[in-house]
């Protein structure tokens, strides 16, 4: 297990009576009403992740904010981290320009009274997806209880102490990724196979490109024991037809020893070849 500490690359705050103001310089950032005049005080950041090797897990990710202000502490301050659906630029981000947000929260820490110490949020799920590609990193929005006085001020990382800086603590398994020499073969109107690498325990992909002129069809094949090979696909589902000058990639679902393609032309008589670029990942 690995662990890594960020600060955020991107901080500030947007005020509701002040729709059109941005707020980047501040050496703090709010949510919740301020009681004086009942505007609206939201926070948002942004961290920068890609230092964490590509293949890796995340195992565990927490969001902590160092409470310095909490204007009415008898009231218990629900305070919700939502994922920006857009980007936003910490030096021109308004209340009347900033990114929307889904529906549901990603995580809520619920604060009563107290100041000078931190609070934290569990947001795992969303860092995971930041950094496997399937949720874009456009940085988080807090929001806290807005239909009443309740604000709530946190420290920035632009403070002079630097105990206090906002944190993202990321735990993460590294993974190990291994390549195999790529293999040019040529198919035929029969099923021929790559050289077979071994799994053991580990994950197998194939990257496949077609460098010929005719359609090639490809599957994925696992063994236990490099004699008795199976299909590494659904029973309903079709073998990849892959046309010329275009790639696939295959990638094992199951653990087995062995892992190979098996591939061939998709036409009779009109072979074409294949580069096969082998790899595994250790777990």
């Amino acid at each position: 297990m690995a662990s890594i500490t960020l600060n955020p690359s991107q901080e500030t705050y947007v005020i509701s009576a002040f729709p059109d103001t941005n707020f980047s310089n501040s050496s703090s950032f709010y949510v919740g009403v301020f009681h004086t005049n009942d505007s609206i005080h939201r926070s948002l950041l942004q961290f920068d992740i890609s230092s964490i090797p590509l293949i890796s897990t995340i195992a565990s990710s927490k969001l902590k904010l160092y409470v310095y202000r909490n204007d009415v502490p008898e009231l218990s301050k629900p305070i919700h981290i939502f994922r920006l659906l857009n980007y936003f630029n910490q030096n021109t981000v308004t209340y009347s320009n900033q990114p929307l947000v889904p529906y549901a929260s990603e995580a809520t820490f619920t604060l009563t009274s107290g100041t000078g110490f931190y609070i934290e949020w569990d947001i795992t799920n969303l860092v995971a997806g930041w950094h496997n590609g399937s949720i874009p990193n456009t940085g988080i929005i807090i929001k806290g209880v807005e239909d009443t006085p309740s604000l709530v001020g946190f420290t920035i990382s632009n403070s002079s102490d630097s105990r206090q800086w906002p944190l993202l603590e990321i735990e993460y398994i590294p993974g190990i990724l291994n390549t195999y020499a790529t293999e040019t073969v040529t198919t035929t109107d029969n099923f021929t196979y790559s050289i077979p690498i071994s799994l053991i325990s580990r994950i197998g992909s194939f990257g496949i490109k077609n460098i010929g002129s005719n359609d090639a069809e490809v599957v994925l094949q696992l063994s236990l024991d490099g004699i008795t090979w199976f299909d590494d696909i659904y029973p309903f589902v079709s073998n990849s037809v892959l046309p010329p000058g275009t790639t696939t990639i295959l990638t094992t679902s199951a653990y087995m020893n062995y892992a190979r393609v098996s591939f061939k032309s998709n036409s009779t008589n009109q072979s074409t070849q294949l580069n096969i670029y082998p790899s595994t990942k250790e777990p």
